[in-house]
């Protein structure tokens, strides 16, 4: 199932100015992330990030935006986006790549979300490079 599609953003409070107030989405979540996580999505340049979920209907896959927030803005390289798709068990959808010739591309990362709860995450490359965002709720 697909949860959400990741922007990378210079700033977040702009970027709502668009998503939300001529768009129409709506605030589903906000908190901060830090660490080897932000390291891996930041290609080394950040250790600290806020993100910001928005929702534009009552259903559906929401959009995440991504602010990284210890380097100059002017220096930041933005990396692609990705898309993220929820998994009930991650083990058991790394065993399926790793069985398909895929490897991951991270570790597994731990991600609490002030609404949303903790979770595990996992990235993947597709052929192109593209990187896909395996995610499991922790219960």
């Amino acid at each position: 199932m697909l949860l959400h599609t990741d922007f990378y953003v210079r700033s977040i409070d702009n970027s709502l100015k668009f998503y939300i107030d001529a768009i129409g989405f709506r605030l589903a979540d906000e908190f901060e992330v830090k660490g080897n996580l932000v390291s891996f999505i930041s290609k080394g340049q950040c250790t600290k990030c806020r993100v910001v979920l928005l929702k534009i209907g009552a259903g559906g896959a929401m959009l995440e935006l991504i602010e990284f927030l210890d380097k100059q803005k002017d220096d930041l390289e933005l990396s692609e986006g990705s898309v993220t798709l929820w998994v009930p068990s991650l083990d058991k959808k790394i065993l399926e790549l790793n069985e398909k010739g895929f490897k991951p591309i991270s570790d597994i990362f731990c991600v609490d979300s002030n609404k949303f709860g903790r979770s595990n995450v996992v990235f993947f490359n597709d052929y192109d490079q593209n990187k896909i965002e395996f995610l499991e709720k922790i219960k």
